[in-house]
């Protein structure tokens, strides 16, 4: 505007104005690297880290689509254990990359199955709901009641014992 207002040229006002932009813009930020996590230590009987490989899929089960949900939890060495989750239904949510704690030891690679998951990166507990493993005991004691009252009936029944 000084350049301006003392009457200067055109190319000495677009070069006022040019070093004025210059020194009005701010210096665009640095761009800094964000560092791998370092996990804290697991408590022991627990495995801790990074979700890596998380699938889902369904699998029938008496009639019914049981949810199961396969990854691995990778510790800071590179180590990995496989979980594995089975249910109905799920409380909460786990995706890769999430950092989980889970009780479990390592079996050798093979899968370790949890009903519960601590997902640390969203301070939640992640609970499978409605497992396969209930049901059928249930089902085994009703049909067993069932055939009782049955039997009780039918002895009362051949035997006349209601005033025969």
């Amino acid at each position: 505007m000084d350049a301006i207002a003392v009457g200067a040229s055109q190319e000495a006002v677009a070069e006022a104005a040019k070093r004025a932009w210059a020194e009005a813009t701010p210096a665009p930020a640095p761009v800094l690297e964000r560092p791998e996590p370092q996990f804290a230590p697991a408590r022991p009987g627990h495995v801790r880290g990074r979700v890596v490989g998380f699938q889902q899929r369904n699998e029938m089960w008496n009639g019914r689509y049981l949810a199961v949900w396969d990854f691995r939890v990778e510790d800071d060495s590179g180590g990995q254990v496989p979980i594995e989750m089975r249910a109905f239904s799920f409380e909460g949510s786990i995706a890769n990359g999430d950092e989980v704690e889970v009780q479990a030891q390592s079996r050798g690679g093979r899968p370790v199955n949890t009903k519960v998951v601590h997902n640390l990166t969203s301070n939640s507990l992640v609970r499978a709901r409605h497992t396969a493993g209930t049901g059928p005991i249930a089902r085994v004691f009703a049909m067993i009641m069932f055939f009782a009252v049955l039997a009780f009936i039918g002895w009362i029944v051949i035997t006349g014992f209601l005033g025969g």
